[in-house]
């Protein structure tokens, strides 16, 4: 009882302020590198709340967006010091949690029609720098698909839209899930894969 006295506050302070970290990093750990790793990255960040849906018949302006598509807009920083490649893998609709594991896979159309904040999708503005040809053609056992895949050099920012395949029926207001992987360009191992979430569809017509 007399030892635990005397402990003052400065080391208690100091014993908080050197042990809180490693439980932040132990609960954010994504399965293959962690998102604060300065070697990878950070996870890709959707703006769900500023996507667009082409809703059918109605909207016969966006000869870039499938008919009954939906896209969202993402930004992507790459600090390190490689190149790196973002593959988006699936698209998928309706799903019923975060985990993506169930819903109907729409795909991915596109990528790379470039975004700025705020501002509606349009089939007339320029894209970011073809990723073509891919320095990249296999990455973890798979073929890594050039569609669907941005290349961003160290110390770059880019923002663009992802946008998917046409479904067949309107393109109803649904919960969304999209998922990627990040590919090092200098020896195409994989570093990191996730994915993003979203509980409804935006109400934005992209007419």
């Amino acid at each position: 009882m007399n030892s635990m006295r005397k402990i003052s506050r400065r080391s208690l302070a100091k014993g908080i302020a050197w042990t809180a970290p490693a439980m932040t990093m132990a609960i954010a750990a994504p399965a293959i590198a962690s998102s604060t790793d300065p070697t990878v990255p950070a996870d890709p960040a959707f703006d769900f709340a500023h996507g667009v849906k082409n809703p059918g018949n109605s909207c016969t302006n966006k000869a870039c967006m499938p008919k009954d598509s939906y896209a969202t807009p993402v930004t992507i920083t790459n600090p390190t010091a490689h190149p790196f490649i973002v593959e988006f893998l699936d698209y998928r609709l309706g799903v019923t949690s975060s985990s993506g594991t169930d819903g109907a896979s729409d795909g991915v159309s596109s990528v790379g029609r470039t975004y700025s904040a705020g501002a509606q999708l349009s089939c007339s503005t320029g894209s970011v720098p073809a990723c073509s040809p891919l320095p990249c053609q296999n990455a973890g056992g798979t073929t890594v698909n050039a569609s669907r895949s941005v290349c961003i050099q160290p110390g770059q920012t880019l923002s663009f839209w992802v946008i998917t395949g046409g479904l067949s029926g309107n393109s109803s207001n649904v919960p969304q899930y999209v998922s990627w992987r990040w590919i090092d360009a200098t020896d195409c191992t994989v570093k990191n894969v996730g994915s993003a979430y979203s509980p409804d569809s935006s109400p934005n017509s992209a007419c």
